[in-house]
């Protein structure tokens, strides 16, 4: 793990209170929202079950997986 620390202060602007480690619920960073924001628009704008949804959620995935990948 790297041990460099990183104020995250700037990803939660709406409040002065940052919680970490929460297996509930907690306060989404900014750049969480806007790639949720992001996505659903793009989705919403193919229509679920798509013939263009498809290969969208498969690339999405590809993503994901090989940025997990290099952690």
């Amino acid at each position: 793990m790297n041990s460099v620390s990183k104020d995250v202060s700037s990803d939660f602007p709406y409040t002065k209170k940052i919680y970490l480690n929460n297996a509930s619920v907690a306060l989404m960073p900014t750049q969480s929202i806007e790639a949720m924001k992001d996505f659903l628009t793009s989705y919403n704008s193919m229509g679920p079950d798509s013939k263009e949804s498809e290969p969208f959620i498969a690339e999405k995935l590809r993503n994901v997986r090989k940025t997990i990948s290099k952690i």
